[in-house]
């Protein structure tokens, strides 16, 4: 958790610093964008599941790591709001709403699962003078819902190749509540966006503070394209 923080803040003391080598006294922005700015987007998205067991289970010591990404798709829609009133400090807070789907796993399973997303980040924008280019670095937590998840799995018998498709999020599909998924999850992100006049395109990464399942983390790395207005 302290590296989470310690992340965060080293983020914010970078940005600020670098815009104001960038910036200088000067705002740079037009007199709209002080007040804020809504954007849409649409992402790709590729979630890491890593498992990690060491320890007892089911009065068994199991010791074993998996992993396997997935790759998705979604969209989202922010409002940056100024977070002073002056507008000397171009410091937003971003809310948001979208929704994500992904698909993918390895050779024994496949997941497919549909989730709702409210992230809410903290943005310093970073005006280039005498341009309409904004590199906007952010930090902030995103809230997920897990709404709809089955994966497909693979058995091999002495006939062949079996497939059931199971609910990730039933105890009794997934063996126990230990492997169930859970639907929902809190986490943490990072990355920046960079505006073109009305188009803009997005790097970030994130990862959540509670695993999806006991034994199972999730993280994801997101690239976006959209447009602001």
């Amino acid at each position: 958790m302290k590296k989470v923080f310690l992340a965060a803040l080293l983020a914010v003391f970078t940005s600020t610093a670098f815009a104001q080598l960038i910036t200088g006294k000067s705002t740079g922005y037009v007199q709209e964008e002080k007040w804020g700015w809504n954007t849409f987007s649409f992402e790709y998205i590729a979630t890491n599941f890593s498992t990690k067991i060491d320890g007892t289970v089911n009065g068994i010591y199991v010791s074993a790591e998996d992993s396997y990404t997935t790759s998705g798709f979604g969209f989202t829609y922010m409002r940056a709001i100024s977070l002073t009133r002056n507008h000397k400090v171009p410091l937003y807070l971003e809310p948001g709403i979208g929704m994500e789907f992904y698909i993918g796993g390895d050779k024994s399973s496949n997941l497919k699962m549909l989730t709702a997303k409210i992230p809410l980040n903290f943005i310093y924008d970073i005006a280039i003078p005498n341009t309409s280019i904004h590199i906007d670095p952010y930090f902030g937590l995103r809230f997920r819902g897990n709404i709809i998840g089955t994966a497909d799995r693979y058995y091999t018998t002495k006939y062949g190749t079996r497939k059931d498709e199971v609910d990730v999020f039933k105890k009794s599909d997934m063996g126990g509540s230990d492997y169930a998924f859970s639907h929902f999850q809190v986490g943490w992100q990072i990355g920046c966006k960079f505006r073109f006049s009305k188009f803009y395109l997005q790097l970030g990464w994130g990862t959540d503070f509670n695993n999806i399942s006991k034994y199972t983390s999730t993280s994801q790395f997101q690239t976006a394209i959209g447009v602001a207005f």
